[in-house]
């Protein structure tokens, strides 16, 4: 099996970080900007928010590990 080309892989790499930070964004500003919650459940919205996000990065990071010592490892 063939390595994908460096071109390739950067222009992916792109791609994902673009959608990834435009969904961020939209969902936060679409939390802000609605009407119809309430200023504390907006605040609760947003802690579980972060809390996901951080969570969801720290969970890549460890499959990542997994990953790097288990299936990968030649």
């Amino acid at each position: 099996m063939e390595a994908i080309p460096l071109t390739l892989l950067f222009t992916l790499m792109i791609w994902v970080g673009l959608n990834a930070g435009g969904s961020y964004v939209n969902v936060y500003y679409l939390l802000l900007g609605t009407e119809t919650i309430n200023k504390e459940d907006k605040e609760i919205a947003l802690n579980l928010l972060s809390i996901m996000n951080d969570l969801g990065v720290m969970s890549a990071g460890f499959l990542s590990i997994i990953l790097a010592n288990s299936v990968y490892k030649k």
